[in-house]
């Protein structure tokens, strides 16, 4: 998912620091006031704490304060009442402030970002309202301030989420380039705003989803364990460059201005799919199998010529899909494998387009695709289908490398429609 970045730069709070920002008008802030000290009566206490969290949580959003934030101290003294404090009672109205603002980093997380530093450059980029000094303490209590090597405080320089200034600032002090760095944040407007902006590819966690994001996980853990599971899968994303070639055999000679039969398909997002009624351009890639994480691939199956590269044909078709889409152009994947065994590989490859199961051979029996056999399962050869309004236009078959068959499909379908604008 982010091997091919070097940097990460990490937000704070919703990613791996959690219980923060305990207000409201329910809150009794004059307790920790009093414990440190204070004695201003209870009711003017809680008045001036939330009057400055209004103040500053009516700007936060504001395009105008992104690189102008007010501090917690401005706040104070521009509302009603805050003129008057002494510099005694601001001090410690700012620490009871902090003191509610502040979270908790849960040990689980704590030891996920230590594995992320095991591969990664590490960097944060936090938005707070109070001075610094408690979230440093708390940092280097749980591990985590000592593993990254910049960091930005809104509360220092007065720049908020979404500005890109602070991620940028923060890359800059790292000498890492935005290309080379992946932001990971819960939020679409301050984290993939920001890192949109400052040019940043963006991982959405904690229940956050957007189409520009590189991906959405549930956690920041599920994202460091996505790591571990993608370098056991090296040897099923790496194709070996001793394979054997397969030959055409002409087994898909007679595909070409065939019509798609009308067979319904279960696709990984639930639906039920007939590709002879979709108008327009679709590209069916059909394989015989995606290998899994800690499952052996069945005995001899390098051997097979055209066997191997189910996982990186299928990569190379997510990173061209945006591509195929802006072409007109709609994908599918099919395999032999249930629906059940197709949604673990189009989750953990993340894959922007549905697999269709034909576990039964409908499809494939209907178009006399050619199969082959392995384990006693029955497998599709690979090969891939481009169709216009239910009708095989283009047979690519024997398809090696898979790696490269995204590319390919993408020059055909250029190469036809510019030879479609000549005639016209």
């Amino acid at each position: 998912m982010i091997d091919q970045f070097s940097t990460v730069l990490l937000d704070m709070n919703g990613t791996f620091m959690f219980g923060h920002d305990k207000f409201g008008s329910d809150r009794d802030y004059s307790v920790i006031y009093h414990q440190l000290g204070g004695i201003m009566e209870q009711s003017r206490v809680n008045k001036l704490i939330q009057a400055a969290y209004n103040y500053l949580d009516i700007r936060y959003p504001n395009p105008q304060y992104r690189e102008t934030f007010p501090s917690l101290r401005a706040a104070f003294l521009s509302i009603e009442d805050g003129g008057s404090l002494s510099e005694i009672d601001l001090e410690l109205l700012i620490e009871t402030f902090a003191r509610h603002e502040l979270g908790f980093v849960p040990p689980e997380y704590a030891a996920s970002i230590e594995r992320l530093s095991q591969k990664f450059r590490l960097g944060l980029v936090i938005d707070i309202w109070a001075p610094k000094a408690l979230w440093i303490k708390t940092l280097n209590q749980c591990g985590v301030l000592p593993l990254c090597e910049a960091t930005s405080f809104s509360s220092d320089c007065g720049m908020v989420k979404p500005s890109p200034r602070s991620f940028l600032k923060v890359l800059e002090e790292m000498q890492v380039n935005p290309q080379d760095a992946v932001v990971i944040g819960d939020s679409v407007r301050r984290d993939l705003g920001g890192a949109t902006a400052a040019g940043i590819s963006c991982i959405l966690v904690g229940g956050a989803r957007h189409p520009s994001a590189l991906a959405s996980v549930a956690s920041l853990i599920d994202v460091v364990d996505s790591i571990a599971i993608d370098s056991q899968m090296e040897k099923l994303t790496d194709l070996p460059k001793d394979l054997p070639i397969p030959v055409d055999d002409g087994a898909c000679n007679h595909l070409i201005e065939a019509s798609l039969p009308s067979v319904v398909l279960p696709s990984t997002q639930g639906r039920q799919i007939d590709l002879s009624s979709i108008p327009g351009y679709i590209v069916l890639y059909c394989y015989p199998m995606t290998g899994q994480p800690g499952v052996p691939l069945p005995n001899g199956w390098e051997q097979i010529p055209g066997a191997r590269g189910c996982t990186p044909q299928s990569s190379a078709f997510r990173d061209r899909h945006q591509e195929l889409r802006e072409i007109g152009a709609q994908v599918f994947g099919l395999s032999t494998q249930s629906t059940e065994y197709q949604i673990e590989a189009a989750n953990r490859l993340h894959l922007p387009f549905e697999l269709l199961s034909d576990r039964d051979l409908n499809f494939a029996k209907a178009l006399k695709l050619p199969m082959f056999e392995i384990d006693e399962q029955q497998l599709i050869k690979r090969v891939t289908l481009i169709a216009n309004a239910g009708k095989i236009v283009k047979v690519f078959y024997p398809v090696f490398p898979p790696d490269e068959n995204a590319s390919n499909v993408i020059n055909w379908l250029k190469n036809s429609a510019a030879r479609s604008n000549t005639q016209s």
